[in-house]
């Protein structure tokens, strides 16, 4: 199949169930990876202050589904509307993966650091907390590495088409 969306990389962020009781809690966003997407639109905002502020709609290239298996995935476009109804919409894309990787470590300090903040905690349990987060951080930089080999045939080009095998 070919497409011509531009490929760009952004943060993907890592959506798990949180809270003590599993059973109860919402989901939130447990980390983030890097990954390549498929460039759908841009839309600018215009803010009260006068400043603009532009967003993103990506489609990343693997999808969980609900047995929380990866799958490769593809813009799909509803032919009525002319809209991608697989796409999220994100307010930074970048053009290597090497510009997005100190705003994904930023990101995931934050997340790390927002675990115990405002609560009383021992060393033990914050460095418990810190493992915990590191091994997530692990399993998903092992993920992103899979994500970025089995994407190797979505390369940005001169003139943004892109042919996938």
């Amino acid at each position: 199949m070919s497409t011509n969306y531009p490929i760009k990389y952004c943060l993907y962020p890592m959506i798990e169930k949180v809270g003590k009781n599993k059973d109860i809690g919402g989901y939130d966003v447990s980390c983030y990876i890097v990954s390549k997407c498929y460039l759908i639109g841009e839309e600018k905002k215009y803010t009260s202050d006068g400043n603009t502020k532009m967003y993103y709609d990506v489609v990343f290239p693997f999808r969980e589904n609900e047995n929380k298996e990866w799958f490769r995935d593809v813009p799909r476009i509803n032919p009525i509307v002319h809209s991608c109804y697989n796409s999220f919409q994100v307010d930074q894309v970048f053009d290597t993966y090497e510009e997005a990787l100190p705003l994904k470590n930023t990101k995931n300090d934050e997340i790390k650091k927002r675990q115990y903040y405002c609560r009383f905690l021992s060393v033990k349990e914050v460095k418990e907390l810190e493992k915990k987060f590191d091994d997530k951080m692990n399993y998903y930089n092992l993920l992103e590495q899979i994500m970025g080999y089995e994407t190797a045939d979505l390369i940005k080009q001169d003139n943004t088409k892109v042919y996938q095998k």
